[in-house]
């Protein structure tokens, strides 16, 4: 007779064998152009730009999966795919924002960034501190260990 702990484990062993098993298959792709913005990212570099929510519906392109991997180029690169902030910059006033509307949203975003890197340094003290906690809770355990295996001679 199996206890209800064998069941469960039969079972999960069952349903993980079966996503294994599972997959997905794409034929087709779509790719949208969309427009540029002002963004809000933070950012101590320049004014953060992002992708606008509306895309021409004209302009997207759809291909079959095999026929675009063979005809694709080469992956970029991650510093590839950086846009300069001069370049940034000289974007969005030609689309219309306005030397303060981008200055402003450099203010905020470098604001944003250092409130980031506050509570990165925080939470790496918090952990520094409870390191540090558990380490010295060891040393009590492993201390009273020891004195209680050696008054156990006395």
């Amino acid at each position: 007779m199996m206890d209800e702990s064998s069941t469960s484990t039969i079972m999960m062993d069952e349903s993980q064998s079966s996503m294994r098993r599972r997959s997905v298959c794409f034929t087709s792709l779509e790719i949208r152009s969309y427009g540029v913005t002002l963004g809000n990212a933070p950012t101590f570099h320049g004014p953060p730009v992002t992708l606008d929510w509306d895309y021409d519906p004209a302009e997207t392109e759809k291909f079959d999966v095999d026929v675009y991997e063979h005809h694709r180029y080469a992956r970029r690169t991650k510093s590839e795919m950086v846009i300069p902030p001069s370049h940034r910059e000289y974007r969005l006033m030609q689309l219309g924002f306005s030397r303060s509307q981008i200055k402003y949203a450099m203010e905020e975003a470098k604001r944003a960034a250092k409130e980031r890197e506050k509570t990165v340094q925080s939470l790496n003290r918090t952990r520094r501190l409870s390191l540090d906690e558990m380490q010295g809770k060891a040393k009590l355990i492993r201390g009273s260990r020891r004195r209680s295996s050696s008054s156990a001679y006395i």
